[in-house]
This record gives structure tokens, sequence and C-alpha cells, in this order.
């Protein structure tokens, strides 16, 4: 292949020549448009879980199994619009942390202005 020779679409691998990379801002800021592509730690800090041997005991097979069930891990490559939502349903990708920032920052505002209104009085 020469320089400058096309290899079939947009894919810069030339793995799969329907593929298109998303090029607008409005397609980047869907979050459908995005994925994952680190592996799911579990709660249980695990990324996998091992094969449950026939040669383990009965018990022990049914624990690991209910493990898995109550923290299963997910795929590689799942989409980060299906992201359980974190806390007061705001999804796990935006920053929740600013609101409260935000409004310590106006209460600190607050109560110093109160502090020195009250040192003009005493003066």
């Amino acid at each position: 292949m020469q320089a400058g020779e096309e290899t079939g679409g947009d894919d810069p691998q030339g793995d799969d020549p329907e593929y298109e990379f998303p090029n607008t801002p409005q397609t980047l800021a869907d979050v459908g448009s995005w994925c994952h592509w680190r592996h799911y730690i579990t709660k249980g800090g695990v990324t996998y879980y091992p094969d449950i041997d026939e040669d383990d005991e009965q018990q022990q097979q049914q624990q690991q199994q209910q493990q898995q069930q109550q923290d299963p891990v997910l795929e590689l490559t799942r989409a980060a619009a299906d992201d359980p939502p974190v806390a007061e349903n705001i999804p796990a990708w935006v920053r929740h942390d600013e609101e409260e920032t935000e409004q310590q920052h106006s209460e600190e505002e607050a109560e110093e202005e109160e502090e020195e209104e009250g040192e003009e009085e005493t003066e």
C-alpha cells in the first residue's frame, strides 16, 4: 500500500470499512457515543471471577455463585450511558461535588460579610 491510499472508511486501523469516527461536537457530546475501556472492578476488588471447579465443595460453589450474582463483572466495552446513578439520580460520570463546593463557598462569603458588618458596628 502506498502513502495516501485509502484503506476504506475512516477507521485508522483499516479493520472496519463501515467505521465512522464521530467528528461533530454534537456526536461527541452525546453520552451514547462513549463506552468504557477499563476492566470493571467489583465491590470485592476483582475484575473477574475464577471458574468454579467441580472438585470444590458444594457450599463454596454456592457462595461464589451468589457473590457473582450480587456483584457481577461488567463487560469491558459497556456503554457509559448504561452506568447506574451514583447518588440522588446523578449519572456516575457527572461531577456532583460542584454544587456542594459552590454552596460552601456562598456560605463562607456570607459568614465573612456578617463578621465584617459586626466589626464595623463595634467601631
